[in-house]
């Protein structure tokens, strides 16, 4: 079991991985990414944090169940619900890392990525979350969107990790809407001006605060589409 830590605005998650579904590329040489790339054509949503570590508690549609694409968006279209954990000890957050090769926390080395890389642009909204038991939970789930961390903590013992600028991440908070939202990461300050590997394409974490889930509380449902890499 990998060292974990968790992501909140300004720090990094790492979890153990949970079994998903892999980018079709494992055990087959690959070369190194160059331009704009869809993050679900290259990288897999298979590492599962917090309280999705345990099954159950995170569901993910791929392609299903997604709401109505927006005109012009491309790659695959999401839908995770997380249902927080009630029992006693549990971590009351979760999340996704999209990995390069699937299930990968630094056990082999990520995707070859040859810049530049500015951004990383996607769509994103969510379903309200109205909880009669917690007047003070908030109905629009405030989100962290990520890049990279993993390998991040020196006391990890994997030999690979995300070769950002220092381990750095870049993070983008926001509040979702039923609404899709165009959202961006700065990419600028944190990946090599030359070639670097990434096991990482993309993560999402969300706090179920505040207050204390019941068995009344809803889920957090979040839509993901057009996840792109983009040098522009």
């Amino acid at each position: 079991m990998l060292h974990r830590q968790l992501i909140a605005a300004t720090a990094c998650l790492l979890g153990c991985v949970a079994c998903g579904p892999g980018t079709g590329t494992e055990g087959v040489e690959v070369g190194p990414l160059q331009g704009r790339f869809y993050v679900s054509d290259e990288f897999s949503p298979s590492g599962h944090m917090g309280d999705g570590e345990n099954p159950g508690f995170i569901t993910a549609d791929i392609g299903e169940n997604c709401k109505a694409r927006a005109p012009g968006v491309g790659g695959a279209c999401y839908r995770f619900t997380y249902q927080p954990d009630l029992r006693f000890g549990a971590d009351m957050w979760a999340g996704v890392y999209w990995v390069y090769p699937s299930n990968d926390w630094g056990t082999r080395p990520g995707r070859t990525l040859i810049p530049p890389y500015k951004r990383v642009r996607f769509k994103a909204a969510a379903e309200l979350r109205p909880d009669p038991s917690n007047p003070e939970t908030r109905e629009t789930p405030r989100v962290s969107f990520l890049v990279g961390g993993i390998g991040s903590n020196p006391a990890d013992p994997q030999p690979y990790s995300d070769e950002t600028i220092g381990h750095a991440q870049a993070i983008k908070n926001a509040y979702l809407t039923t609404e899709w939202q165009d959202i961006e990461i700065d990419l600028t300050s944190v990946v090599p001006a030359t070639p670097f590997q990434m096991i990482s394409g993309f993560c999402w974490t969300v706090n179920y605060q505040p207050g204390v889930p019941t068995a009344q509380s809803p889920p957090t449902v979040i839509y993901l589409d057009d996840i792109v890499w983009d040098p522009e």
